[in-house]
């Protein structure tokens, strides 16, 4: 958890520097919803698999917000869960294969190069999974198909459960904000 205000900054910094700075040079609208779920992910994703923002942006985000964006439809019309025969239904799973051969591929590479290292560094969360089973089951050089299974989908739970509701929750933070001169002086003042 000590990683995640360091992320956290580096993420609110960014989109200072990519989006809000050059909207109020521009007066151009900055797309908040986007960007905070764009901002929740390169958190996220740089704390649980040491992911930078711009792979976080062009690989994460582009595989997982499809999947995000088809289950939000399926809430208001389930039927779309079963239309077999139409594009979007074969569309979300590709993205969920993409996304989980992507996840399992950095499971994979991160189990080899701990094999390869001579000192063990904790950068993430995945790290700290590994070496969990690294404990339970010493001495394996190969990480079984069943265990990648297991932690990609325990990092997609963890990871991708949390990001919608931050993103969600700081979108209505600043609607908020914005409607209330006060509340905003209040927490500029205390920024």
């Amino acid at each position: 958890l000590e990683w995640i205000p360091s992320q956290t900054i580096k993420a609110i910094q960014r989109l200072c520097e990519t989006k809000l700075e050059p909207a109020c040079q521009n007066g151009a609208a900055v797309p908040v919803g986007s960007s905070l779920r764009h901002l929740t992910l390169q958190v996220i994703s740089a704390t649980f698999l040491s992911l930078t923002a711009e792979e976080s942006d062009s690989t994460f985000a582009g595989l997982y917000l499809p999947i995000v964006d088809e289950s939000n439809r399926r809430v208001w019309h389930p039927y779309r869960g079963f239309c077999f025969f139409m594009p979007f239904f074969w569309k979300h799973l590709w993205y969920v294969f993409r996304l989980n051969r992507y996840v399992s591929h950095l499971i994979r590479v991160r189990w080899q190069e701990r094999r390869q290292a001579e000192v063990l560094e904790y950068k993430d969360i995945l790290d700290r999974l590994l070496q969990v089973y690294e404990t339970e089951f010493p001495g394996e050089t190969v990480l079984p198909e069943a265990a990648v299974k297991q932690f990609r989908d325990e990092m997609k739970t963890f990871m991708l459960a949390g990001h919608e509701t931050s993103a969600a929750m700081m979108t209505w933070a600043l609607y908020e904000l914005m409607g209330n001169d006060s509340l905003r002086q209040e927490v500029i003042d205390e920024a």
